[in-house]
This record gives C-alpha cells, structure tokens and sequence, in this order.
C-alpha cells in the first residue's frame, strides 16, 4: 500500500498454534446498485510462513479494497496503524 504500518500478528499465531487456516476478505459496497460486494481470497497455511509474512499476506489481499474504497473502512487504517503500539 506504499506506506508503512504496524499490524498486530496475534491472529497470526492463534492460526499457528490453532492449525486454522486464514482467508482474507472484503467486502465492499456499491451505492449505485445497492448491493455488497465479499470477495474471498484463498486459504493462508499458517505453518507455511512466519505470523509476519501471514499478516503481510493477508493485508496485501485487502489492500486494494481499502485504497479503491477507503471510505468504506470501520475506521481510518492507515492513520491508525502508522504509528507503532507500546508493547506491555
């Protein structure tokens, strides 16, 4: 997405530890037709890669339908992900 964020990778290691596979989504809406739209990605094997590479993976899958309708984010994802959380 051309810009630097920090994503948390929990989801990623439930998935490892867990042996759940991750499919990325989206959904977008049409306000001329009125309809949503889910689009599916295929299935990430998380003991095929690190929980960083999965989380990368995924967000390269929803990162086009948060650039072409970033309107349609629950809330602003790249603002809120640029700058880095305090680790407890």
């Amino acid at each position: 997405m051309g810009q630097t964020i920090y994503l948390q990778t929990g989801p990623a290691k439930l998935a490892q530890l867990t042996g759940a596979q991750v499919v990325p989504a989206a959904i977008e809406y049409n306000a001329q037709t009125q309809h949503h739209l889910l689009t599916l990605y295929p299935a990430i094997d998380p003991a095929t890669c690190t929980p960083e590479a999965l989380t990368q993976t995924a967000l390269d899958c929803i990162g086009p339908h948060v650039m072409r309708a970033p309107e349609q984010q629950f809330y602003d994802l790249l603002g809120a992900l640029q700058t880095p959380q305090k680790a407890l």
